[in-house]
């Protein structure tokens, strides 16, 4: 009984590791690019080797309005410009999104100096890269609709993505 228990729940777990897997890959292939602007800030961490802290300049226009209404949200409305870099809309109450509107995801947190902070807030790259990363303009964000999104990638002032500069100069 108790492996007949063991052996469904390895099971479950695998079907829904495998399904989550597919959901983000699906995402990096097929998904819609929108570029959020961001200001890098380059911390270390001996835990986690080298990543960048992401700032996203989106979130000093949502930090200006009232935190009585940033309590009540957890999704903002962005919309890509003719360059693909998204443009703040408005806080999401529920409606209808137009064609080419877009949802992320923020938090609130009211005793931080920042308040509004868009996830995911770091970008982690292979050891020695950092020469690269430092100058990243934008990140670069896969959209499978309006709300299903992927962080995959940083690029430059160009929009080229940083991963593709590599390979070119190799």
């Amino acid at each position: 009984m108790k492996t007949a228990i063991l052996l469904i729940s390895a099971i479950i777990i695998f079907v829904l590791l495998n399904t989550a897997i597919y959901q983000k890959d699906k995402i990096k292939r097929h998904g819609e690019v929108i570029l959020l602007k961001i200001e890098p800030v380059d911390p270390r961490s001996l835990m986690q080797g080298n990543y960048m802290a992401l700032r996203y300049t989106i979130e000093d226009e949502i930090n200006k309005l009232n935190e009585a209404e940033l309590k009540k949200h957890t999704f903002a409305v962005i919309q890509p410009d003719k360059q693909n870099v998204a443009q703040f809309v408005r806080l999401y109450n529920g409606e209808n999104l137009s064609p080419n509107e877009k949802l992320i995801k923020f938090r609130f947190y009211p005793n931080d100096s920042a308040k509004v902070h868009i996830k995911p807030h770091s970008f982690l790259f292979q050891e020695d890269l950092e020469p690269l990363y430092r100058n990243a303009a934008f990140a670069i964000f896969q959209y499978n609709g309006n709300k299903d999104y992927l962080l995959t990638g940083l690029a430059d002032k160009q929009s080229i993505k940083i991963s593709e500069k590599m390979k070119m100069s190799n």
